[in-house]
């Protein structure tokens, strides 16, 4: 037979999102008693910031903003002590799930506790059935609206001073609280959990960045018009041949050691990525922002680049020939390196390693993965998408890059810390050689 599902019962996270229905639903209930219009309360559940709750407003009277904000943290510690909460409750709350609710009190009134506190206690007292009924819909359904919280109030969702000058007026009742074992005991909370700062980690040692070399001058201003790079290793097929006349020949003879200039590639664009993160207005928050920003661009950045870059590659190497097996590919792309009598790079898909190392393709040398050949391997996340099935030779690549620049601002209306990190880097080559096609 399946238990009952109690407070106690289910999961931390669980926990945490019945947590936020209350606290959200208690804003919007608060914003409508008090004159204003609830665009949109929701639940929302990310891979970067989690589990977290935003209730958007308008038409709010400024004086009553800290009301709102202070509505959530109360009906917090309210629902989860089941009766009026203490105020060592209200201020645990504050300090948890309410501390940008904290920072933006602060920043209006100068202290978190708002001096019209009781005003807006007795109006949830009041209303606290529409509170939790709200609060069940936000937690069934993720999301609630205006007419959401007018139709618990059971009020018109325009028009309706008189109705909210009705509940204003109204004595305060404190019904029983559904958090409660049969017994009326309230269940005891688990504690939260230790939280674990994750170390930094560094980015992988293969890949675009690892094969390139890197100028040390500093980027000029016109970064944002790409490098041409000049050849002077490659395509002079054109401007070479063998002498075949008499070494006396005939002074009027069509034998002319003659030739054609390559033609100078066109300019390899900059590539400019950036990575984001947001926190509230604290400093400890603040520098938090400003090291997860640094550390996902110096992770994500190369993967980016590689599957930018990838469609240049594609682009300026010849087509080659029909699909094969990785014995061919690579056979194919060393022979047209061998044409050029110089040592080049590889670029394929991470997902190619495996196969290239099970064919023993992959030679390691001084800690870099070569092809029997010689030729640097650059296996690249980017490439995976970027790449495909598709492996191309290049000449030594070479790379022009700023360095990160943190840039950031505040949001003081939303009690927000924004940073963004950001750089642009161009890489380029002579010759995209060859291609290869993998089946």
């Amino acid at each position: 037979m399946t238990s009952k599902l109690t407070y106690s019962n289910i999961t931390e996270r669980e926990r945490l999102r019945l947590h936020l229905a209350v606290h959200e639903a208690a804003h919007s209930v608060a914003t409508v008693l008090l004159g204003g219009h609830v665009d949109r309360a929701q639940i929302l559940d990310g891979k970067v910031f989690g589990l977290r709750g935003e209730t958007q407003t308008r038409e709010l009277p400024s004086e009553h903003e800290p009301l709102v904000a202070f509505a959530g943290p109360w009906a917090e510690a309210r629902w989860q002590h089941g009766t009026r909460p203490p105020l060592a409750d209200i201020w645990a709350h504050l300090d948890g799930c309410g501390r940008r609710d904290r920072d933006a009190i602060t920043a209006a009134c100068g202290t978190a506790l708002p001096p019209e506190r009781h005003r807006v206690e007795a109006h949830l007292s009041t209303t606290w059935d529409a509170v939790i009924s709200v609060a069940k819909v936000l937690h069934r359904q993720g999301e609630i609206r205006h007419s959401d919280v007018c139709s618990a109030l059971q009020i018109p969702e325009a028009d309706n001073g008189h109705h909210r000058s009705i509940i204003a007026s109204s004595p305060c009742r404190l019904p029983e609280h559904p958090n409660t074992n049969g017994d009326n005991t309230m269940t005891t909370p688990d504690l939260l959990p230790i939280e674990f700062q994750a170390p930094l980690v560094n980015p992988s040692p293969l890949g675009l960045f690892a094969a390139t070399t890197w100028t040390d001058d500093e980027i000029p201003r016109w970064l944002a018009g790409g490098v041409r790079v000049r050849l002077h290793n490659y395509s002079g097929e054109d401007a070479f041949g063998i002498w075949a006349a008499d070494w006396c020949p005939d002074p009027d003879s069509d034998e002319l050691k003659t030739g054609t200039r390559p033609e100078v590639p066109d300019p390899f664009d900059p590539i400019t990525s950036w990575a984001f993160d947001s926190c509230d207005m604290t400093s400890p928050s603040q520098a938090e922002a400003r090291t997860r920003v640094q550390q996902n661009f110096r992770l994500v950045e190369q993967v980016a680049v590689e599957r930018e870059f990838a469609a240049r590659l594609i682009a300026d190497a010849p087509a080659g020939p029909a699909p094969g097996d990785i014995v061919a590919a690579v056979g194919h792309l060393e022979a047209e390196l061998a044409k050029t009598n110089t040592v080049g790079l590889i670029h394929a898909s991470a997902a190619v390693a495996a196969a290239a190392a099970q064919a023993n393709l992959i030679v390691t040398s001084g800690g870099a993965a070569r092809t029997p050949l010689g030729h640097l391997w650059v296996f690249g996340g980017g490439y995976v998408d970027g790449l495909g099935k598709a492996l191309v030779a290049t000449s030594p690549t070479f790379g022009w890059r700023d360095t990160v620049a943190v840039r950031d601002t505040f949001a003081p209306t939303e009690n927000e810390y924004l940073a963004v990190a950001e750089r642009s880097v161009v890489v380029g080559y002579e010759r995209a050689v060859a291609t290869a096609w993998l089946v």
